[in-house]
């Protein structure tokens, strides 16, 4: 039990409610700009404006776009609340800011691509 790298390590988040809070706050940002990513995803690969990054999911949205929808709207979900429930370690915490910081930036994408289309 020698000296730590900081004030935060090995410190629970419940005694730590800022970072708490700003973890809740970064999981229900992702999930909004997930939504909006699905659905955005859908308009454009629809009206041939853009086509979906994600190989995997490509060939889904372009024949079932619902199930497009759908998938993205369990699996991501899923992922966060696993995440966010290993949030006591910090491999976790990461993962759950990577995937806020890439959500939020596919949605500042969607955001530039809809102001340039206007």
């Amino acid at each position: 039990m020698g000296n730590q790298s900081g004030p935060a390590v090995g410190i629970p988040l419940r005694r730590r409610p800022f970072l708490a809070r700003a973890t809740w706050h970064v999981v229900f940002i992702a999930l909004v700009c997930n939504a909006a990513d699905a659905v955005l995803t859908v308009v454009w690969v629809q009206n041939g404006i853009a086509e979906e990054a994600n190989v995997l999911l490509r060939g889904l949205v372009n024949d079932h776009p619902l199930l497009f929808v759908a998938l993205k709207l369990v699996l991501v979900p899923c992922g966060l609340f696993l995440l966010w429930r290993l949030r006591r370690h910090s491999l976790a915490l990461v993962g759950l800011y990577a995937i806020f910081a890439v959500y939020g930036a596919v949605f500042l994408r969607h955001l530039v691509l809809t102001v340039h289309l206007a």
